[in-house]
């Protein structure tokens, strides 16, 4: 790990366990503590060449961060879109940035599979024919006739069991980020009815809701999980509360009368238990997020369908005749365009936040609209409670502190120290 400071920017680079965190005057921060952002993953080239990354490497990248996630449409959440009522729309899948023809589930991009395909046929036949010569030709035949059958059946159970995977994640996806939002929702009233007389700690513990959001929202997977390490939301309502608890409960405490320390005491355990169920449910949501098939998984999948595919070639090749090429040509386009269409069905399906058969959103665009009223409404939370990333000013970052105070941070490595900001600009 190398820490290396100038007058002007500095510049932070390690490698931690395949991660490169290289960082230039953009630090990631929450509320309360900074943490470093991430880059690609490196040292996992092919044959040791930076040039060659191996799609291994990409893969967990992908999978191990997913960059892609959005739970409702993050523009709702903006400041300056803190009075703007929520419709219909908003309950929307996020917009994607791909056309539908390039992710292949146009009926253009169908009908191009297929033409090319037909037109290819003659040449890959050719092709073929050349390389395994023309004596062999009917033993190969037969042969076809034996292992295409088995290898049709074994593609359709591994399709099956391919296609079973990828629904069950998303079933499990959609199931578990929809009662972590519905317990978020019931934990902000809970926070305001419980500090409905201490305005600082009310602000504090909201605050840590709508970070929560805004990492369901805007952020990927890799800055949630960094969050989780430097600074959880869900651990840090539980020292707002517990700090809480502390006051209520100390003999000094003349202010509370028995029946309302009763009253905050029955409420202060009612968010523990919510704060526990939701960290449960957020470790089953991340790890369905990063349970995404393997690589090798579609390359066997590739590879029945190539098998397949050149079998009815070598059967095209032994039995046919000339009137019989333009038959064999349109049921080898057939094929192409059916098999094409189901690897990249199953594409889609693997990443449920792109493509045609994303997961559903609706419900937890819902609670966590609903959580975006409340704050921006109640009088302890609004225009004091937000879901933007921190303020980033000149070289240095500018995040708030558990007791609302700005401070700026300077990091040494993964380490940082604060200093108040007494006139924040």
């Amino acid at each position: 790990m190398e820490d290396d400071c100038e007058d002007e920017d500095f510049h932070v680079s390690s490698t931690i366990d395949h991660m490169k965190i290289d960082c230039k005057d953009d630090w990631k921060h929450r509320r309360g503590t900074p943490f470093p952002s991430y880059e690609k993953i490196e040292n996992s080239n092919l044959f040791g060449l930076d040039i060659f990354e191996t799609i291994d490497a990409k893969h967990l990248f992908k999978t191990r961060f997913v960059e892609n996630r959005a739970y409702a449409r993050p523009y709702q959440f903006a400041l300056a879109n803190a009075t703007r009522p929520p419709t219909t729309a908003d309950l929307e899948a996020p917009e994607q940035q791909n056309s539908e023809f390039l992710t292949g589930n146009s009926l253009v991009n169908k009908l191009a599979v297929a033409a090319f395909s037909f037109v290819a046929f003659p040449y890959i036949r050719d092709f073929i024919s050349t390389l395994i010569g023309q004596t062999s030709l009917i033993d190969l035949g037969k042969m076809a006739e034996i292992f295409v059958p088995g290898i049709s059946i074994v593609y359709g159970t591994f399709v099956a069991l391919t296609l079973q995977i990828c629904f069950d994640r998303q079933a499990s996806l959609q199931r578990n980020v929809s009662t972590e939002s519905s317990l978020l929702s019931l934990l902000a009233r809970d926070l305001l009815l419980l500090f409905r007389n201490r305005e600082q700690d009310a602000i504090d513990a909201c605050q840590c809701v709508a970070d929560q959001v805004r990492s369901l929202v805007r952020e990927s997977r890799g800055s949630e999980l960094m969050g989780l390490i430097y600074c959880d939301p869900y651990a840090r309502i539980i020292d707002i509360v517990s700090n809480f608890e502390l006051d209520i409960t100390s003999p000094s405490n003349s202010n509370d009368t028995d029946q309302q320390k009763t009253s905050s005491l029955a409420l202060i355990s009612r968010v523990r238990d919510m704060c526990k169920e939701a960290t449960g449910i957020r470790a089953l949501r991340l790890s369905d997020e990063s349970l995404s098939l393997p690589p090798t998984h579609l390359q066997v999948l590739i590879s029945l369908t190539s098998q397949m595919l050149l079998g009815f070639i070598i059967s095209s090749l032994a039995y046919s005749t000339s009137a019989s090429k333009v038959e064999y040509a349109a049921v080898f386009a057939l094929l192409c365009s059916v098999y094409v269409h189901t690897y990249k069905y199953i594409e889609d399906l693997n990443d449920p936040f792109v493509g045609t058969n994303q997961v559903r959103r609706s419900s937890t665009a819902c609670n966590l609209l609903q959580i975006k009223m409340l704050f921006c409404s109640h009088p302890l939370t609004k225009d004091r409670v937000d879901f933007d990333d921190a303020v980033v000013q000149k070289t240095s970052t500018a995040f708030r502190m558990p007791n609302n105070d700005f401070v700026r941070s300077t990091t040494s490595g993964l380490g940082s120290q604060a200093f108040k900001i007494n006139d924040y600009e």
